[in-house]
């Protein structure tokens, strides 16, 4: 219809029960000493995700 706006989202889902535990993961704490060895790991594919070999990356909690 010209001249009006749609908005085009599916909803509600119903969420199988398995992908619902799936999720129920507790949260990971950025001010923990573990945090570290989670995310600097990653730090190396995202310089190759954006072609950026010589580039610094950092995280804005």
């Amino acid at each position: 219809m010209a001249g009006f706006t749609h908005l085009f989202i599916p909803g509600p889902t119903n969420i199988p029960e398995e992908v619902r535990q799936a999720m129920n993961l507790p949260m990971e704490d950025m001010r923990a000493a573990s945090f570290p060895n989670l995310t600097l790991p990653l730090f190396e594919d995202i310089k190759r995700v954006f072609k950026n070999e010589t580039g610094r990356v950092f995280i804005f909690p």
